[in-house]
């Protein structure tokens, strides 16, 4: 069903729109970066590399001698365009803009989370991720908009792509390391995971959120979404049995 909005052709927001949109952001490795030059105020794109904080929130890694790092530093306004084209017409492929507001991580702590979530993801950083004129940016989306296909467009909010829920997130986040390398470890859990995706090799799990679960194999990122969301991780064997029982896309 339509918006009732006059000259709108996006579509209402449903539940399978907004895990699209999610999972088109937390399984993407790189995105162009949209932001304004100081000089001008005149639009101007980049690209970074991606990785996603245990709330769903983007966050990149860019060095100060950039021209993106210091135009953010000025004016935090930005959007980011996520999605990977395959065979055939690139504007077919799903995709997502998301605009917001992007601000220097300082925190200590929070510094070590995204240190690990981006290595995870891209594991070759470590020849420079701790150089001193790099630094994490965290997103804090506003508004997306989602191309989920051919006539499929939506608008959504910030509500709609980030885990409002801190406390649960926060309650995950000192045993996530525990939990990725039990799991990475386990064969049995391994060979379920792989029966989930319908094929066999080498996924691996790279980050946990009470939402679900992020892989890769090789360069490729795939998500699998709890049923339920969760606030404590003490029964994950038995929630990956249960996904293995009854496979879903992800």
């Amino acid at each position: 069903m339509r918006e009732q909005k006059k000259n709108s052709i996006s579509l209402e927001i449903d539940e399978n729109a907004i895990r699209q949109a999610q999972t088109l952001i937390r399984t993407s490795r790189f995105s162009a970066l949209s932001y304004l030059i100081p000089e001008t105020g005149a639009p101007m794109v980049s690209q970074v590399n991606v990785a996603t904080d245990i709330n769903g929130a983007p966050f990149f890694l860019i060095s100060s001698l950039s021209n993106h790092f210091d135009a953010l530093t000025k004016d935090k306004r930005c959007a980011l365009l996520f999605g990977l084209p395959e065979k055939g017409d690139p504007a077919a492929h799903p995709r997502i803009s998301v605009i917001g507001s992007a601000y220097k991580v300082n925190n200590k702590i929070d510094i070590e989370r995204l240190r690990r979530r981006f290595l995870a993801r891209h594991p070759y950083a470590s020849l420079y991720i701790d150089f001193t004129d790099f630094a994490f940016w965290r997103v804090q989306p506003t508004q997306a908009s989602l191309n989920g296909g051919f006539g499929k467009a939506y608008k959504l909010i910030t509500a709609n792509l980030i885990l409002s829920d801190t406390i649960s997130c926060q309650n995950l986040e000192p045993i996530e390391n525990d939990i990725i390398a039990h799991i990475n470890s386990n064969a049995a859990l391994l060979d379920a995971i792989n029966k989930i995706k319908h094929q066999t090799g080498d996924w691996k799990i790279i980050s946990i959120d009470c939402e679900g679960f992020d892989l890769m194999q090789n360069e490729k990122i795939s998500r699998l979404w709890f049923k339920i969301p969760i606030d404590n991780l003490n029964d994950i064997d038995q929630k990956l049995i249960e996904l293995a029982l009854s496979p879903q896309s992800s």
